[in-house]
């Protein structure tokens, strides 16, 4: 199993690689606070449970691409 801030494998390899422009943390936070992890609601069809699905893998992804941006190597 991944970690939630990990990339999934299944994204394309020229989406991983470090070519991303600058995300600053403010887009982070906001993505964050509008696209919370949080479990499906029962009143939800299958639907709307890949389309927040889908919205919260964006938001992962983008995640990860800005702590690797943002990595203090020594």
């Amino acid at each position: 199993m991944s970690d939630s801030n990990t990339p999934s494998n299944d994204i394309p390899s020229e989406f991983q690689s470090g070519n991303w422009p600058a995300i600053p943390e403010s887009i982070i936070t906001r993505l964050n606070e509008c696209f919370p992890e949080r479990s499906a609601d029962l009143t939800w069809d299958e639907k709307q449970v890949w389309f927040a699905s889908g919205q919260r893998s964006v938001v992962r992804f983008l995640n990860q691409v800005f702590l690797e941006q943002n990595e203090t190597v020594l």
